[in-house]
């Protein structure tokens, strides 16, 4: 006479267990780190760039530098004109 059932098979996981697939992910992090860390850079940059724009009305000496630089001059307006132009092909005129 048996008082217990057999135990049950293991379930069948949901997915296929695929070391491969994680390692590629994990390459492509690895790939990618440096420009995330690129970025993280230009997020504290621009940050600090808030930062010095948010109190330069105290600042003299900066807004001494601010009129000596000036506007974004040529690369600026070429960027407009650029910008302007694709605007144009994406509307289809």
């Amino acid at each position: 006479m048996r008082l217990h059932r057999a135990p049950a098979a293991p379930a069948t996981p949901a997915y296929e267990p695929e070391p491969g697939r994680v390692l590629r992910l994990a390459q492509e992090g690895l790939y990618w780190q440096g420009e995330v860390e690129d970025y993280a850079t230009h997020a504290m940059v621009l940050h600090c760039a808030l930062d010095l724009l948010a109190v330069s009305w105290r600042s003299e000496r900066l807004r001494e530098e601010q009129s000596r630089l000036g506007g974004v001059g040529a690369q600026g307006e070429r960027l407009a004109a650029l910008t302007a132009r694709l605007k144009r092909l994406a509307d289809g005129v």
